[in-house]
């Protein structure tokens, strides 16, 4: 999944806006955790709470539109999605040492939790049907 981090004026906060399949629309909610890396610092994780999820899903015309021509060029949009957007805990981060300041258009890829499972029913999926007789 790819993401746009925006960086607003001085007096603002900055906010990362992350587009996401529209399937996941119904599983999202406000306060789920974002974990997030920058395209190009590879292992630099951070988290972000999200703040809003977008009403509706909408398609990758319209979402290009929302974003504008400078951001909706820099990643693929691919079939429906909806925005989901969450406050960035600071201006900068650190990568390798060296602290970096967030800029508009930066990409990242995202990992939203939206099902729990235990670990031994994703590694035996003949397990989850054992469950749900018992059930």
């Amino acid at each position: 999944k790819s993401v746009v981090v925006g960086l607003a004026p001085a007096d603002s906060d900055i906010s990362l806006v992350c587009v996401i399949p529209g399937d996941y629309r119904p599983m999202l909610k406000r306060g789920q955790d974002v974990r997030f890396s920058l395209d190009g610092y590879k292992f630099e994780y951070r988290s972000v709470v999200v703040d809003t999820v977008g009403e509706e899903v909408i398609g990758p015309i319209e979402m290009k539109r929302y974003l504008g021509p400078e951001i909706a060029d820099a990643f693929p949009i691919n079939g429906p999605s909806v925005l989901v957007k969450g406050r960035m805990p600071s201006r900068t981060f650190q990568a390798d040492g060296q602290t970096y300041r967030y800029a508009e258009g930066l990409t990242a890829r995202v990992d939203i939790a939206v099902r729990r499972e235990p670990i031994i029913i994703v590694l035996l999926p003949a397990l989850k049907a054992l469950r749900q007789r018992r059930l």
